[in-house]
């Protein structure tokens, strides 16, 4: 889906507008019959925001997030340290990745680019330190901000389906 502001989507980005449409994405699968405990929470960049508030309301069977920041002030300080000190306490949203990490009650995927030039690879190591077990880090050597998948495709997906396997063991009745 895309949220608004985003996409095809009309309206404009705010912290609350984002969750309320991670929400509306979770009420539009429960309605077509989505069972929660099988699905399966991806966020990129902004959406690990959102994808990690909506884990603590609604936790899924797993959560990956590719490229997530700490949060907005850290991201402020890195970019615009002298604006951001100086209007920073202007900014409503917090999206306060940080805080919420030691909370996820979920198996966590975080892939980051070590040569992440927007969301640097440090913030997700960070978040990954404070982040429950189950968990696991893939750092892609190299790899961008918008460029992981491409660099190490097979890496990239190989790490994405062993992982899915370990959250979604066989049941007993085959499936």
């Amino acid at each position: 889906f895309d949220y608004r502001g985003y996409g095809r989507s009309q309206g404009k980005a705010s912290e609350r507008g984002l969750y309320d449409d991670g929400r509306g994405a979770l009420a539009w699968l429960k309605n077509r019959g989505a069972d929660q405990s099988d699905i399966i929470y991806f966020g990129r960049s902004l959406g690990a925001a959102v994808a990690v508030q909506m884990a603590l309301e609604a936790p899924p069977k797993a959560l990956i997030l590719e490229s997530p920041f700490t949060s907005v002030a850290a991201m402020g300080k890195r970019h615009f340290p002298i604006l951001y000190r100086l209007l920073g306490w202007l900014i409503a949203a917090r999206y306060d990745n940080g805080e919420k990490m030691p909370r996820l009650k979920t198996p966590l995927l975080l892939i980051h680019g070590t040569a992440d030039s927007i969301v640097p690879a440090s913030m997700g190591k960070e978040l990954f330190a404070l982040a429950p077990e189950p968990k696991q880090l893939y750092l892609i050597e190299g790899a961008d901000h918008n460029d992981g998948h491409y660099l190490h495709t097979s890496h990239y997906w190989q790490t994405w389906r062993q992982f899915l396997l370990r959250a979604s063991p066989r049941r007993n009745d085959g499936t």
